[in-house]
């Protein structure tokens, strides 16, 4: 059984589980850029919904990793 905790989106403020180190963002395909970038923005968690938009593993292809 995996536990997994309440977190707030840094990005958005969604409240979204949080599974330590077996949690569903380490089977999100991530570039080490990506990671660079997402680091860089932020000092915790993104959510589901802003990872797949930060990293392109979304059906919108006008979001960008770099919005203005």
């Amino acid at each position: 059984m995996t536990r997994t905790y309440p977190k707030q989106c840094e990005r958005c403020n969604r409240v979204f589980e949080c599974g330590l180190s077996r949690c569903w963002c380490k089977d999100v395909p991530v570039s080490d850029i990506q990671y660079d970038s997402i680091a860089k923005r932020y000092d915790d968690c993104v959510c589901p919904t802003c990872l797949a938009e930060l990293t392109g593993n979304h059906s919108d292809p006008s979001v960008s990793i770099f919005p203005d």
